[in-house]
């Protein structure tokens, strides 16, 4: 799907309630800039007609807070407010903290329409831009001088590469968190099986640092015993969090080590990309029409 296509529920949502708010919610960072993704999101997706009135807020460590972030959902005019966890997970701060924050907030606007989407989660459009990320690595691995050089450069630059998957046996790892919860890792696994079943990789493994199984080093290992020796490694993550900027590269480093005859390129995080708005539509647009066929609460 292009970026300037309509998702299929763009297509079919309901017009925008003038009164209607998206609250996008992150969990933050004590590192400058990691959110930043998101807060660019924002223009993005009022732009794209998603609601009237989108803003962002954090449930750690930024500002806006939730609360500072709802109030100013109020102060704008929303009679009616639709949560985005801007997470790729349903785990504990989306199931546990935002929830409490959704239900303190319902309890302090008792007369405001308060709801929570789904996580971004399994989305296809996730899955075509880890496949993205996994292309704009391998481009820039094999021509390094383009991601340094200052000033224009030559149209012919680079039109002469070939993506690794069509030239050798090559696999993709999805790097992500994990969580305790086995339920809350399934959307994980849903985007390894949607990049499989692009047929571009001869192996694709969901990894993870912590909690579940198999580990990052374990699952470089895996493909390498079964003769696959140019690996790209996505990070499955939102933000350059010091997961993305300091964790995953020593563990990619270590990986390098243990099989210098293979090659190994870490991709870059999910970061911004404008296709992530058609993700939020789509989640957006579920809980609107829920809200239309549902009956209210008494």
């Amino acid at each position: 799907m292009s970026q300037r296509s309509a998702s299929a529920a763009e297509q079919r949502r309901p017009e925008a309630d003038s009164a209607r708010a998206v609250l996008l919610i992150g969990h933050g960072s004590l590192r400058p800039g990691a959110g930043a993704a998101m807060i660019r999101l924002v223009e993005r997706v009022q732009a794209a007609g998603v609601a009237p009135i989108v803003t962002a807020g954090f449930l750690n460590y930024r500002r806006p807070t939730f609360s500072e972030a709802l109030a100013r959902c109020i102060h704008d005019g929303a009679h009616d407010v639709i949560v985005q966890p801007y997470f790729l997970v349903p785990g504990k701060f989306v199931q546990k903290d935002l929830q409490r924050l959704i239900e303190t907030g319902r309890l302090a606007h008792p007369t405001l329409s308060l709801r929570m989407a789904r996580p971004l989660g399994d989305h296809p459009a996730l899955a075509r831009l880890v496949l993205k990320r996994a292309l704009e690595a391998d481009y820039l691995f094999a021509n390094p001088q383009i991601a340094s050089q200052v000033g224009p450069r030559s149209l012919d630059e680079g039109a002469d590469w070939q993506p690794l998957h069509t030239r050798h046996r090559t696999g993709l790892l999805i790097m992500a968190h994990g969580s305790p919860d086995a339920q809350a890792n399934e959307p994980i696994h849903v985007i390894a099986r949607l990049a499989r079943a692009s047929s571009q990789y001869v192996a694709v493994t969901a990894c993870f640092m912590d909690l579940n199984q198999p580990s990052i080093p374990d699952a470089a290992a895996a493909m390498i015993r079964r003769g696959i020796t140019h690996i790209i490694a996505v990070p499955y993550f939102l933000h350059l969090g010091n997961h993305v900027r300091d964790d995953l590269p020593v563990l990619i480093d270590a990986a390098r080590a243990r099989h210098p005859r293979s090659t190994i390129i870490l991709a870059e995080h999910l970061g911004f990309d404008r296709s992530i708005v058609s993700v939020i539509a789509d989640r957006v647009a579920e809980v609107a029409w829920q809200h239309r066929t549902v009956p209210a609460r008494a």
